[in-house]
C-alpha cells in the first residue's frame, strides 16, 4: 500500500523533479556513497539471514540497502522525469507482474530478508520509477 501511495505522489510531482545544486558531480558523488551503503548493507543482510535471521530482519544496518535503493531513485529523479511517459507505464506494469511473482515465489519457509527481500524491494523501486 505504501508503494501505491508513493507512486501517486510521484505522479503528482512528475514535473517538479529538479537536479541537485552543485550539478552532476554532486549527484554522482552522492550516488556512489549511497550505492556503497546499499552494497555493504545487502552483504550484511545476506550474512545475518543465514546466521541470525531475527537480527537480519529487525536491525537497520541489515535493511538499510532497501532505503538506499530509494535514495538512488531520488537522486536519479530528475533524469527519470525526462523519460517518455510510455516507459513509465511499462515500468509500472513490470512492477505489478513481479508483485504476483513475489506472491508465488516467496513461501513461509523462505529465509527473510536476504535475497528474498530483493524482489519486492526492486518491484517497489520499479513502480516508483514508473511514477516519476
Amino acid at each position: 500500500m505504501a508503494t501505491i501511495g508513493l507512486g501517486t505522489i510521484g505522479l503528482a510531482r512528475r514535473r517538479q523533479a529538479r537536479p541537485l545544486p552543485g550539478g552532476a558531480a554532486t549527484t554522482r558523488r552522492l550516488a556512489i556513497a549511497v550505492a556503497a551503503v546499499a552494497v555493504g548493507s545487502f552483504a550484511l543482510s545476506l550474512i545475518l539471514t543465514t546466521a541470525a535471521e531475527p537480527w537480519a530482519f529487525f536491525t537497520l544496518p541489515a535493511r538499510a540497502w532497501e532505503l538506499a535503493l530509494g535514495g538512488l531513485l531520488a537522486l536519479g529523479a530528475a533524469r527519470l522525469a525526462r523519460l517518455p511517459a510510455s516507459l513509465g507505464g511499462g515500468l509500472i506494469a513490470i512492477g505489478l507482474a513481479f508483485v504476483g511473482l513475489s506472491g508465488v515465489l516467496l513461501q513461509q519457509s523462505t529465509p527473510f530478508p536476504g535475497t528474498a527481500a530483493l524482489l519486492p524491494t526492486v518491484v517497489s523501486e520499479r513502480w516508483a520509477m514508473g511514477s516519476i
